[in-house]
């Protein structure tokens, strides 16, 4: 009955963190934009400024990283994935607090990562002009294989780092 209520739980969240993103402002997703735009202003080497409202200007690779750059919604659904995992592989009735902030911690890196991946990777694509598909077509499918692909990295990874390992140790003779 805990796991079907933390289930709820996991899940009401994501509903309600849904909706403040609809309304939340670029600067309320700085703790995502923020350590993506310096990360991508270190790999390039190009400079961005903020705009108020809008997001972080690299007027000399002519892009902007906006509210619809941010990955939250790949956030949030990493974050609920890694969850409801947890809640029902855990053996415990009420998880650990350092486990449940380990993959939210986790969640949050893969975020960054796979949304410089994304990034770094569509500047490559047009920097070598491949005109493969129309550009918002290529945007979307780069989008789509970045965060699918670093979903199932991070799942195999946290599963096998977090659950695999307490279960061979559970199992090991003394």
């Amino acid at each position: 009955m805990k796991k079907i209520i933390a289930l709820g739980i996991v899940g009401c969240s994501f509903i309600a963190l849904k909706f403040w993103y609809t309304t939340a402002s670029v600067e309320a997703l700085a703790f995502i934009l923020l350590p993506v735009t310096i990360i991508i202003e270190w790999i390039t080497g190009h400079s961005s400024t903020h705009q108020v409202g809008e997001g972080y200007l690299f007027s000399n690779l002519n892009i902007i990283i906006s509210k619809s750059c941010s990955g939250f919604n790949f956030f949030l659904l990493c974050t609920m994935m890694l969850l409801v995992h947890l809640i029902t592989t855990s053996e415990s009735t009420t998880p650990k607090t350092s486990v449940t902030i380990s993959l939210l911690a986790t969640s949050y890196l893969s975020t960054l990562l796979a949304n410089c991946s994304r990034i770094v990777c569509s500047l490559k694509i047009e920097q070598h002009k491949l005109d493969i598909l129309s550009e918002a077509l290529m945007h979307t499918a780069i989008g789509i294989f970045t965060y699918v692909s670093f979903l199932i990295a991070t799942y195999v990874l946290v599963d096998h780092l977090y659950f695999k390992k307490s279960s061979y140790a559970d199992t090991a003779p003394s």
